[in-house]
């Protein structure tokens, strides 16, 4: 075989690869849409086959007797007798009294940032001691302060409960 000859067939003319193209093309293109309706079809008849099917029954097995049921009250007195919701409390929850002034902590840590509103009991404080910076969420113990706990949330300070003593940060 002459290898000189075949890149010689390679080379034709724009003319020449659109003749080529339109004998070639059209039959794939065609065979490509057949294959494509056939397979819409074929879904399509399975979809309609399956609403016209019969439902199989499915049974399911007890294993204890059935008993008899209970008749249905048509009195609403049980349904307000459950407390869906629970129960009122007749005692206030009890109310944690604001401390405004409380003296500067002594304890090496800064205040970084606050994620809550004034007087939140959820809230949190981002602080920074020797360690590096931690969230801390309120009642949580921080780290490097010998035992201090983050007592409360305010919008410009956090108070620290240090043994039993509210400090502020």
């Amino acid at each position: 075989m002459d290898l000189t000859k075949r890149p010689v067939h390679w080379e034709q003319s724009p003319e020449q690869w659109l003749r080529t193209a339109n004998v070639y093309m059209p039959p794939i293109v065609t065979a490509g849409l057949v294959l494509a309706i056939a397979c819409q079809l074929s879904t399509l008849t399975w979809a309609l086959l399956a609403t016209f099917a019969p439902s199989v029954p499915t049974f399911v097995a007890r294993a204890d007797p059935p008993t008899r049921q209970r008749p249905v009250s048509t009195s609403f007195a049980t349904l307000e007798k459950s407390r869906l919701f629970g129960e009122v409390s007749e005692e206030p929850a009890p109310i944690r009294e604001t401390v405004v002034e409380a003296p500067n902590t002594t304890l090496s840590l800064s205040l970084m940032g606050i994620v809550a509103r004034d007087g939140d009991p959820n809230g949190q404080a981002i602080i920074s001691g020797a360690r590096g910076q931690e969230d801390i969420h309120v009642g949580q113990a921080i780290e490097d302060a010998s035992g201090a706990t983050l007592h409360s949330v305010y919008a410009d300070r956090v108070l620290l409960d240090h043994g039993g003593r509210l400090e502020t940060l």
